[in-house]
């Protein structure tokens, strides 16, 4: 077994990990979850929270 063989071996790993991880984010379980935290930067409630942290810190 030479470098080489360790190169595609562990090429072949990391690929495969990769697709776990796409696997995993692409998920229908965690599709509505990404799905509102993606949507959460637009809640009203969290704007009036960084206001009022940013007024706290300028004081």
């Amino acid at each position: 077994m030479d470098i080489n063989d360790i190169r595609s071996l562990v090429t072949l790993l990391l690929f495969i990990g990769f697709l776990l991880v796409v696997w995993w984010a692409y998920g229908r379980r965690r599709k509505s979850h990404f799905r509102q935290l993606g949507e959460s930067i637009f809640d009203p409630q969290e704007e009036q929270v960084h206001r009022q942290s940013v007024r706290e810190a300028d004081q």
